[in-house]
């Protein structure tokens, strides 16, 4: 299998999660998971958008107010009792890619983001899901963050980030 044919097949896999976790809080909109997928193989839905809004939902369901937010750094805002909203964060996704002997996650386009870093990562050599929740006073690279996997076993290695991960998506959306 090429390295691209690997890519659209870890891509499809964070799709089908990311509608499972859909149906999960409740955010199908009456859509079924092959209406979904077949939008999504068209290009009409953006993952990156769709996480953004199960975290927003996950969130909210668990009592912590949330809302999205289109601002320079950060995609959430925390909503105190009074209605004041407060940066909370951003969110990625990503693949585990290989590189020669190297198997990790890089997540791209972090310098300038404010608040917590939310990664969700599709890991192709356990076929699962890795969650990070990265706080904001972990020091963030010019360009991206690499979260390195043992190549052998696909857990992740011990490096800056690992100490972040998250159990499930459950417990990555309640840091913040």
């Amino acid at each position: 299998m090429s390295t691209s044919d690997v890519m659209n097949v870890a891509q499809r896999r964070l799709a089908e999660h990311a509608f499972d976790l859909k149906r999960k809080y409740g955010e199908t909109y009456d859509m079924t998971k092959p209406q979904f997928l077949r939008l999504y193989n068209a290009g009409e839905i953006q993952l990156s958008s769709v996480f953004e809004n199960l975290l927003v939902a996950a969130r909210n369901g668990h009592g912590l107010l949330t809302e999205r937010a289109s601002a320079e750094g950060y995609d959430f805002v925390k909503v105190n009792k009074r209605g004041q909203a407060k940066p909370l964060g951003d969110m990625k996704t990503c693949t585990l890619g290989k590189d020669g002997i190297y198997r990790r996650f890089v997540v791209r386009n972090v310098y300038a983001k404010v608040g917590w870093i939310y990664v969700v990562g599709y890991n192709w050599m356990t076929d699962g899901f890795n969650y990070f929740a990265i706080p904001p006073e972990v020091k963030k690279p010019k360009s991206f963050m690499v979260i390195g996997v043992n190549r052998e076993t696909g857990n992740v290695a011990n490096g800056i980030y690992s100490s972040y991960e998250c159990a499930s998506f459950e417990d990555m959306i309640k840091h913040g």
